[in-house]
């Protein structure tokens, strides 16, 4: 039988009226322009070009975010980490790519088939070295506990912490009151071969009638620890996936942590036996998958084949073992390990030896349920950002009932000799509709997609405020692709909501500094950008996007840079107040209310 109802805030039949059906036998082709409705004053969700009769603005006054960070700093300076960061190409390894045969393609359907000839992920430059593409930075999610969730990872995974501040009030400001609950406490944790993760605190952004948390509580009520009564759900694909070549070191960390934890086994493209190990994130309720070809014989007995209701073929990678252990071959992933990670700063507790000695991981996959079309996160990136080029498969199952995408991007690996170099690396973003036998809990995938979508246009709108739910985001530099006036007149054009902001100084998203940042892979601090930040947008399928660049500056397309601050942590808007650039200023508590 189903679990227990998970506490929320207004019933389902009444948030089925404004964010639409909570029915599995609801369409998943349709448009979050079908969240019908009025209730509460929130408004339909439009995700089409024709409209109907919504107004938006032009030159819209622009208050929002750079959090330019560098860790160990002061806490009133460590509040603004987050973005702020490059233009120009990047300059790549170059790297051969003809040592191996080439793999066979995917099967499915698409522009990233025949792209798909080479034994490594590092994606072929031009002679000089040069990338000039958009590629992913970081992946943020929302946590209701962000410090045990980055000690998690630090602890299963072999990360390391960067970030760890907490938010408060400026004193002074209107809404502040001494020893009152912090704005958000943020964490970050990375690795060598990975973009930053970073995970996302806030008391003070507005969630809808629906808040995160019930969201967490139910995912992890579905995931039930992984004991014997769990059964595969449709939130099962919303998962980070890294590759390393063994899980046995992993595997000896986990049993002694008594981490839960599932163990499936799947063959690949190329024949080779595949371990993936899935474990959530406590306070997220996401998970967090790794992947590799090899696992010590005293584990292997516990790795189960995918059952047919679990969908396995959505559940492969869409790599080889050739492709995936070459590149971290070529990346030094056999030369070092977590134990060899510091950070220069004066906390001392997130290097070894309670992180030593794990293998380290490569980011290989993001991939979230489809709650609309399969096609969602292609449509959307060619809207956001002009680029029609994004390699893109579609696939089906009729057997398993399951169909599923890939979108190719790419992400930037330093190099280990301490040069300007980074290598382009493939990572995948897959979209899956899981089979109709998949457990379904209290809300559905579909209305999940429907609420955030709607929740976020509510309270973000054009530029004017934000929401709990963009938390949850993926990260893309677009500064070699598109500048940020040119992305935000995209997402008015096409009713995304939006919330933007930087500044004039130029930083790395939750990076280290310069000098120490390039073994980690946090190269992204560039120097001579001016007027940097990002575009914190809704997305599709309840993928949201934050788009880090650079303005236009002066006499810019569509922001005039004069109205461009950082992200105020503590306004449930994001703005402090015309002309204040200070993001721990407290507004007045009854300002939490969505934009008219």
């Amino acid at each position: 039988g189903r679990p227990p109802q998970v506490r929320r805030s207004l019933h389902p039949e009444a948030m089925v009226y404004t964010y639409g059906s909570d029915e599995r036998s609801t369409s998943m082709d349709v448009h979050y322009g079908d969240a019908e409705g009025d209730c509460e004053g929130y408004p339909v969700a439009h995700d089409a070009l024709a409209h109907s009769g919504v107004q938006t603005r032009g030159r819209a006054p622009f208050a929002s975010v750079a959090r330019l960070a560098q860790a160990g700093m002061a806490l009133a300076t460590v509040a603004v980490m987050g973005v702020a960061l490059s233009a120009g190409s990047r300059h790549a390894a170059v790297m051969g790519t003809g040592e191996l045969a080439a793999p066979p393609p995917t099967t499915g359907t698409g522009t990233g088939e025949e792209q798909r000839v080479s034994n490594t992920l590092v994606v072929p430059t031009d002679s000089s070295g040069t990338y000039d593409g958009a590629y992913v930075f970081k992946k943020t999610m929302a946590s209701m506990d962000a410090r045990r969730d980055g000690e998690f990872l630090v602890d299963a995974l072999g990360f390391m912490t960067d970030i760890n501040t907490t938010v408060s009030c400026s004193p002074g400001t209107p809404g502040f009151v001494a020893q009152e609950t912090p704005c958000a406490v943020r964490v970050g944790v990375v690795g060598e071969l990975i973009p930053e993760i970073h995970l996302y605190e806030s008391f003070v952004s507005p969630e809808g009638p629906i808040p995160v948390a019930d969201w967490v509580a139910m995912w992890n009520q579905l995931h039930s620890n992984f004991s014997d009564s769990f059964e595969w759900h449709e939130f099962m694909s919303m998962a980070s996936t890294f590759y390393t070549p063994d899980l046995s070191p992993f595997m000896k960390r986990w049993e002694q942590r008594k981490y839960a934890r599932l163990h499936r086994t799947y063959t690949g493209q190329d024949g080779k036996q595949m371990y993936s190990v899935r474990m959530p994130i406590p306070n997220t309720g996401t998970l967090v998958e790794v992947v590799a070809d090899h696992v010590g014989k005293k584990w292997q007995g516990d790795f189960e084949v995918y059952k047919d209701y679990e969908c396995g073929p959505s559940n492969h990678l869409p790599y080889t073992q050739v492709e995936l252990k070459h590149t971290f071959d070529l990346l030094g992933g056999e030369a070092s390990n977590s134990s060899q990670m510091s950070i220069s700063d004066d906390d001392k507790s997130d290097d070894g030896p309670d992180n030593a000695g794990l293998p380290l991981l490569l980011l290989v996959q993001i991939s979230h349920p489809a709650t609309g079309r399969l096609d969602d996160l292609k449509t959307y990136l060619e809207a956001a950002t002009g680029v029609t080029t994004w390699a893109y498969t579609e696939h089906n199952d009729t057997t398993q009932q399951c169909s599923w995408s890939d979108v190719t991007t790419e992400q930037l690996i330093a190099e280990e000799d301490n040069s300007m170099q980074e290598t382009p690396i493939k990572v995948n973003l897959r979209l899956t509709k899981s089979s109709p036998d998949a457990k379904q809990g209290d809300y559905s995938s579909l209305f999940f997609g429907q609420y955030t979508t709607t929740t976020i246009q509510e309270y973000v709108g054009d530029n004017a405020g934000y929401s709990r739910y963009l938390d949850n985001h993926i990260g893309i530099d677009i500064a070699n692709v598109a500048t940020l006036d040119r992305n935000a007149r995209f997402l008015q054009d096409r009713e995304y909501a939006f919330h933007s902001g930087g500044g004039e100084t130029t930083g790395a998203d939750g990076a280290g500094n310069y000098s120490t940042a390039r073994r980690l892979g946090l190269t992204a601090l560039e120097r001579g950008d001016s007027w940097s930040g990002s575009n914190w947008a809704r997305g599709k399928s309840a993928v949201n996007f934050e788009f880090r660049g650079a303005y236009e500056g002066r006499g810019g397309t569509f922001f005039n840079v004069s109205d461009i601050v950082q992200l105020d942590y503590c306004s449930p808007t994001g703005f402090s107040k015309m002309d204040v650039d200070d993001v721990t200023y407290c507004p007045k508590p009854d300002t939490d209310v969505p934009p008219s």
